[in-house]
């Protein structure tokens, strides 16, 4: 009787905790979909932008000598680069990045001289970039001009913010030995980014192209008379019959859904 018990406890605890796990992977799944209909309802809107392209990677960038000048041409920095954050950058605050990719190096690189193993930008102006946020990227591995490389598929956000690099400090990541930047930024004034203007670089990063009509002040200036056509947002969800019925019970009660 007591090893009958034991069993039927046990079987009721798997099948609870079985319970919870399907429904915790219905709601990933249904927030994945949502997320995805936002991004997609973004684009129709214009208020974001999709950009696509391959670039290959500068290894010898990870590992370069700690001036400078030694690997990046004084004019090579043509154009106001863009980094992107998962969360948008907001007017006054501070944040700390920790950058060791080839691509991010040069871009740090290219607006600011690094002196030694710690600069401290103290003079005004501080270099600057723009910041802005990213809903979704996709990196993969490809073979670009036959050697090692990386295809990018970005969608970020026009409106974003300029970055005054505060403070660069050297360092090399802790197993590889390669070079690593930790720099702090803060949040400036708003921009909108003309998709026009921006360009890839051939180290990675996207960067707007100087002229005068790169950046706007008034966010409301990038869709104003200008008729959108928003069509309807068709996403193909894939789950085992296991889960169906809870994804689309939580995707019926979004309003997200819904409305878009």
């Amino acid at each position: 009787m007591e090893t009958f018990a034991s069993i039927f406890v046990s079987l009721l605890a798997a099948s609870k905790i079985l319970n919870t796990l399907i429904v915790d992977r219905d709601e990933i799944i249904a927030n994945s979909a949502i997320r995805a209909s936002r991004v997609i309802d973004s684009l129709q809107k214009k208020e974001t932008v999709r950009r696509r392209w391959t670039f290959t990677l500068d290894e010898d960038r990870s590992n370069p000598p700690m001036k400078r000048d030694a690997f990046v041409k004084d004019d090579d920095n043509e154009g106001i680069p863009i980094f992107t954050l998962k969360t948008p950058l907001k007017l006054g605050q501070n944040r700390n990045l920790n950058l060791f990719e080839p691509r991010w190096l040069h871009m740090i690189d290219s607006i600011s001289n690094i002196v030694g193993s710690n600069s401290d930008l103290k003079e005004t102006p501080y270099p600057q970039f723009v910041a802005v946020s990213c809903p979704n990227k996709f990196y993969s591995c490809v073979a670009t001009n036959g050697v090692e490389g990386r295809y990018a598929d970005i969608i970020f956000s026009k409106e974003g913010r300029t970055a005054a690099l505060l403070e660069t400090k050297e360092g090399r990541r802790p197993i590889s030995g390669d070079r690593r930047i930790r720099c702090s930024i803060e949040g400036g004034e708003n921009v909108v980014v003309d998709e026009k203007s921006v360009l890839i670089k051939n180290e990675g990063y996207m960067v707007i192209q100087e002229r005068d009509t790169n950046l706007q002040d008034d966010p409301v200036a990038v869709v104003e008379n200008e008729e959108l056509e928003v069509k309807a947002i068709k996403i193909v969800v894939i789950a085992g019959l296991l889960h169906a019925n809870g994804i689309i019970d939580r995707l019926s009660e979004s309003t997200t859904v819904k409305n878009i």
